[in-house]
């Protein structure tokens, strides 16, 4: 498994930095090593999901919602991840200009209680207060509270 851990961080570090064509070998070749063991599960879908974010950053928002979604099925009962995964599918949702299905997976990965809690749930209401606030017509009201909320939730206000 440290092999697979080198891959893994040597992935996310391109993927950091935009060198997607890099990223994706060390990812894929994490994501091969964390499936020989039912214990890394989660580090295994967490480099499947960086594989999804490239495929979505890069345009291919149809193949990166397909193959989310079928992370989803796999991280049933894992609450962050599940949220993790909800929130990619919003970010997804979001690059390909649909706010309303971006609003419904940023609501679901909040509903979880284990990612409500979680460091990414601040960024979540900021994303989804974003998301309000680009449809048409904008839901002013609710992005605006949500934004506060993330705000004070971050220490800035």
């Amino acid at each position: 498994m440290e092999h697979g851990e080198f891959y893994y961080r040597a992935g996310v570090c391109y993927y950091k930095i935009d060198r997607f064509d890099r990223a994706m070998p060390y990812l894929d070749k994490a994501r091969r090593f964390f499936a020989l063991d039912p214990m890394y599960v989660e580090k295994e879908l967490q480099a499947e999901m960086i594989l999804g974010n490239i495929l979505s950053e890069t345009g291919q928002y149809e193949k990166a919602e397909a193959h989310f979604l079928s992370l989803l099925e796999r991280a049933s009962g894992l609450g962050e991840t599940e949220g993790l995964i909800l929130r990619s599918l919003g970010q997804n949702a979001v690059r390909n200009h649909h706010f309303y299905k971006a609003e419904t997976y940023y609501q679901q990965a909040l509903a979880h209680s284990a990612y409500r809690t979680s460091r990414y749930s601040t960024k979540t209401k900021a994303e989804l207060a974003n998301a309000l606030l680009r449809q048409q017509p904008p839901s002013v009201k609710k992005g605006s509270k949500l934004l506060k909320e993330a705000l004070r939730a971050s220490g800035g206000g």
